[in-house]
């Protein structure tokens, strides 16, 4: 289950539209976000997705060294893919995290802001209650 799909989608389109004109790699994006979307198990450490495919069931470990039948006859695979957009999220979401600490200010504690607020000056007067002054 992807938790920002707004990151993801942009990753996607990024993707998408760094690979225009290139119609293996098109249907790569494709097939591999179909793979992580609708799979029943996937993770990702960083580095290594293992991912069980939606088209033959089997369990796939993906890294740097992965070759699976679909490398073998095209120039990419939809693991391959489907772990290069993994770490683009990845990376995605720690730069939306540090802008968004970034974002953030400090608040001051109450103490501190009840020390700096203006002092009222008490009044000699009391209360009004029905046109009498308790």
């Amino acid at each position: 289950m992807i938790l920002n799909t707004q990151i993801f989608n942009q990753v996607i389109e990024t993707a998408k539209a760094k690979s225009e004109g290139n119609a293996y790699i098109l249907r790569a994006i494709d097939r591999a976000v179909a793979e992580i979307e609708k799979s029943s198990y996937w993770s990702f450490d960083g580095n290594t997705l293992r991912v069980k495919s939606t088209t033959s069931g089997r369990l796939y470990s993906v890294d740097d060294s992965h070759r699976c039948e679909a490398h073998q006859q095209y120039a990419v695979c939809k693991h391959q893919v489907a772990r290069r957009l993994m770490q683009r999220y990845l990376e995605a979401l720690q730069v939306a995290a540090a802008q968004a600490a970034a974002e953030t200010k400090p608040r001051l504690s109450m103490l501190v802001a009840s020390s700096t607020a203006p002092l009222q000056p008490p009044t000699l007067c009391g209360e009004m209650y029905a046109g009498i002054d308790v």
